[in-house]
């Protein structure tokens, strides 16, 4: 009985599919994005010509949030800004042009900067903070209520590629025009023109 049923909703996709043919469907998720984009935009700090989130896209206090034009959120990226003191504000600017993969996650407790034309792969995450520091007290408290801590804001320049997967730790200044290989875990500062991968992500090229 369940192959059957298996069967019988394959085909019925089959059919639909001549109904409902790509070009439409890549239409409706563009109308979509938009009108969810236009609910929360209004929000943030600055929000540039043209750029959208995708439908599921979760931003919490998006007024500490500056996004330029022509940028691409796609589905179930989470940008998380928290302000951990009240005289202090986190920030996280975003320049022109860049796309960002599915499920990507920022989080922010002091500085995120990121310049034109980025683009990521799927599960990159990008963080300025961690819970807690590496010491005996600390660790005896659960993870959830250790304080946030940051050791330096993140800066990544223009022209940028990060592959899937990738992590981007505190205190990380990324030059232009650099490729980082996928699943790598940037710990250092990486400079302009070069290609970098591994754990932690070394030079692997020069140009």
């Amino acid at each position: 009985m369940i192959n059957l049923f298996k069967i019988l909703f394959f085909n019925l996709g089959r059919i639909l599919s001549f109904l409902y043919p790509k070009t439409l469907s890549q239409v409706i998720e563009s109308i979509l994005a938009y009108t969810y984009t236009g609910v929360h935009a209004r929000f943030f700090n600055s929000w540039g010509s043209y750029s959208s989130m995708a439908w599921g896209c979760r931003v919490t206090n998006p007024q500490y949030i500056s996004v330029g034009n022509n940028n691409v959120f796609l589905r179930n990226t989470a940008i998380t800004v928290t302000p951990v003191q009240p005289d202090h504000s986190p920030s996280v600017t975003i320049g022109n042009n860049c796309h960002f993969g599915i499920r990507n996650h920022l989080t922010c407790i002091n500085r995120i900067v990121i310049g034109d034309n980025l683009l990521t792969g799927a599960y990159v995450l990008i963080s300025d903070n961690s819970h807690g520091t590496i010491e005996r007290e600390i660790l005896d408290t659960a993870p959830f209520d250790r304080p946030l801590v940051s050791k330096g804001g993140v800066y990544i320049g223009n022209n940028v590629w990060i592959g899937d997967k990738v992590s981007i730790l505190p205190n990380v200044h990324i030059g232009n025009n650099v490729i980082i290989g996928a699943n790598s875990v940037v710990t250092n500062d990486i400079p302009d023109n070069c290609v970098t991968a591994g754990i932690p992500a070394k030079i692997i090229k020069q140009l």
